[in-house]
């Protein structure tokens, strides 16, 4: 399974973008910038979390 694929996925997408457009129109947009970073990021922790997921029952047995 992608990532993209996720429902859960999408959904942080979305939001992330919707956030995203309403804290370009503040005037003050740089004093915002951590939230920005934080609501960017969420896509990269999810990929993580599900790899782990993904990865957690598999062995290497050589």
């Amino acid at each position: 399974m992608k990532l993209e694929d996720l429902q859960v996925y999408q959904i942080s997408m979305k939001l992330a973008d919707e956030v995203h457009d309403l804290v370009m129109e503040w005037d003050n947009f740089h004093k915002f910038s951590e939230l920005i970073d934080r609501y960017n990021s969420l896509g990269i922790k999810l990929n993580n979390y599900i790899n782990t997921i993904g990865n957690s029952g598999n062995t290497n047995d050589h």
